[in-house]
């Protein structure tokens, strides 16, 4: 659609207040929609916001969509119509009561529009500005290009917070000293070098007193005992580290899984874009052909007028030569007018060159950005097929260390169990016939007791400091990975402030020509500070702020944001939208604000409340009376 088309029409149905079909023209220029309260004024604006609508989040576009659609109906429609081409954005209510919205693929379609383009009573800007600027700094992230930088800070203090509350946790496991229980188990094992010599001596009465087979058995029975145990204390480690190893890897496969996540919806999200801008890029350079084309005709015409011009400049200074020799006066009026209207082509030509390169210089950037999403979704798939591999892998380690945990438990407690039948055949290995031999295995169950509790203390110990050691090494892992984060994130927050410093700088400059060009007295400057809040300086030099000033004064502050907001983030949007805000000035005031900002838009489109006995019927005007 060409932007300099002057006129448009818009065809409505059930949409807001209006519940059948209405049509309405835009000429280029100001247009002013006058009508008595509750008759369709902002329903009209709406159908026009409905225009950049799937660019909002989905929140926002389902409680704008209820808005958009007239309560009684199941479908509604907006078509814009502009030289034969039709484009048109269709809503429907759905069983469960939800909204969906269809749209052509409107050339000058902005993600930043509905933000920047519509001043209206419920658009966010608007809000903050009467909640006394609350919330303004955000509003300026969303609308500026530094929107990604915002929302990986965002990413990366959820990241820092939990990799954070883990090395707390493994620092909490490292209060116990390793080498506390190492000395631990040095005394254990002493202790239990000692029990078994004093168990020795046992057998040695044993034997002195004619148990000498029971004794053998009994020694042989604490033999394998003791291998059985060596064994356990072997499938207890392995099983230990198994587990360990599993733990890392499941800790590693819970960001892979989301990462894939947020891949698959980022891809999701960027494809549905490109699906729509795939078919429009062939438009562009088809387009960009046309340019050329066209470019080309208009400087031959450029250049056809300039060589007639100069002929007849020619012939015109040779015939005031001869007139001059002559002594003669002779009208050169008509050859004067000539020239001057092939100067006009030439100007008219060159303005049409300009514009076309203008068009041109605005589809290249369409083009790059498009281009720019390509390589973006390659980016994606191929980071999402690494993740997607190391998934696989850690998927196929944690099954490989289920398997071999539960072969690894099902040796331990056959170990366990034949512990238990062995210490029972020890027990009653030896059955005393005589007092002392009697008070010996008394003696000697004690010693097996005290053996078995100590090697059980041995092996709590060595888990214990395999567990120290592997949270030892993940807080190490831990500290090191957020060491990298806290580094990145100080790039990234550095990297934030500075655009932001650059998005301010930049609205200040505007604001300020807004100012001066408006001759907008209320105030002599209106400042963005470095925290994104306002410094208000009246003309007797006194400071104020948001919460001091008027309703109105508000308005317009919230207007003058938004329009050079507008212009410096969404320039080839057309249109631009005041509703419901003339009765906050009187007539003169307004009229400069409104020839302020249609100097900067292709379509300015302000709604007007009028008394009911004016006109019942909504009218559209082209001046203030």
């Amino acid at each position: 659609m060409n932007l300099s088309e002057t006129k448009w029409k818009f065809e409505l149905n059930n949409i807001g207040g209006l519940n059948e079909k209405n049509e309405y023209e835009i000429l280029s220029g100001l247009n002013i929609i006058e009508a008595p309260n509750a008759t369709g004024k902002s329903s009209i604006t709406n159908a026009i916001r409905l225009l950049c609508a799937e660019g909002l989040n989905k929140n926002e576009r389902d409680n704008f969509l209820r808005i958009a659609l007239n309560e009684n109906s199941a479908r509604g429609e907006v078509n814009l119509i502009s030289k034969g081409l039709k484009y048109q954005t269709i809503l429907t209510r759905t069983p469960s009561g939800s909204i969906t919205i269809k749209s052509s693929d409107f050339p000058w379609e902005s993600n930043k529009a509905f933000e920047v383009a519509f001043c209206v009573p419920d658009s966010e800007l608007v809000q903050i500005i009467n909640s006394n600027g609350k919330g303004l700094k955000n509003w300026f992230t969303k609308i500026s290009d530094v929107e990604y930088y915002s929302t990986l800070l965002d990413i990366l203090d959820s990241v820092r917070f939990e990799r954070q509350r883990e090395k707390n946790t493994y620092q909490k496991q490292l209060k116990e000293d390793p080498k506390s229980l190492e000395d631990s188990i040095l005394k254990l094992k002493k202790h239990l070098k000692e029990l078994n010599k004093e168990e020795e001596e046992i057998n040695k009465k044993y034997v002195e007193l004619g148990y000498q087979e029971d004794a053998k058995r009994q020694q042989e029975l604490r033999g394998k005992k003791k291998g059985i145990s060596k064994k356990l204390e072997e499938v207890e480690t392995k099983l230990f580290k198994l587990r360990t190893n599993r733990e890392i890897w499941i800790t590693k496969k819970e960001p892979a899984e989301k990462d894939i996540k947020q891949l698959e919806s980022d891809l999701k999200d960027v494809t549905q874009n490109y699906s729509k801008l795939k078919m429009k890029k062939s438009h562009l350079m088809e387009r960009l052909e046309e340019i050329k084309d066209e470019r080309d005709l208009h400087l031959r015409v450029k250049s056809d007028f300039e060589q007639k011009s100069k002929k007849l400049q020619l012939t015109l200074d040779s015939e005031l030569n001869k007139c001059e020799y002559c002594g003669e006066k002779v009208k050169s009026s008509s050859i004067t007018t000539l020239i001057e209207n092939y100067s006009q082509n030439v100007k008219n030509e060159n303005e049409l060159v300009d514009n076309l390169k203008a068009e041109r210089e605005s589809i290249n950037k369409e083009i790059d950005e498009i281009r720019y999403m390509e390589k973006r979704i390659g980016k994606i798939r191929t980071e999402l097929d690494h993740q997607n591999s190391i998934l696989v892998e850690l998927e196929g380690k944690i099954k490989k260390s289920n398997s071999g945990m539960i072969e690894l438990q099902t040796s331990r407690d056959a170990l366990r169990k034949n512990l238990d039948e062995i210490e029972d055949e020890i027990s009653k290995a030896i059955k005393p016939r005589t007092e002392e031999a009697k008070k010996l295995k008394i003696r000697s169950q004690k010693i097996s007791g005290s053996m078995s509790e100590v090697e059980r203390q041995i092996r709590e110990n060595i888990e214990k400091i395999e567990t120290l050691r592997a949270s030892n090494i993940k807080f190490k892992e831990t500290e090191e990975y957020l060491s990298i984060l806290n580094t990145f994130t100080d790039y990234i927050k550095n990297r934030y402030e500075y655009l932001m410093h650059g998005v301010r700088v930049d609205l200040n400059r505007h604001l300020g020509k807004a100012i001066n060009l408006m001759e907008y007295t209320a105030f002599e400057s209106i400042q963005i500070l470095d925290d994104f809040s306002l410094r208000l300086i009246r003309n007797n030099r006194t400071a104020t702020d948001l919460s001091r000033i008027s309703t109105s004064e508000k308005l317009t502050i919230a207007l003058l944001i938004m329009y050079i907001t507008k212009i410096a983030y969404a320039p080839a949007f057309p249109l631009f939208v005041v509703d419901e805000v003339m009765g906050a000035y009187d007539k003169t005031r307004f009229k400069r604000i409104l020839d302020f900002i249609k100097d900067g838009v292709n379509y300015l489109i302000v709604t007007s409340l009028v008394p009911l006995e004016e006109h019942r019927e909504i009218q559209i005007k082209h001046s203030i009376n």
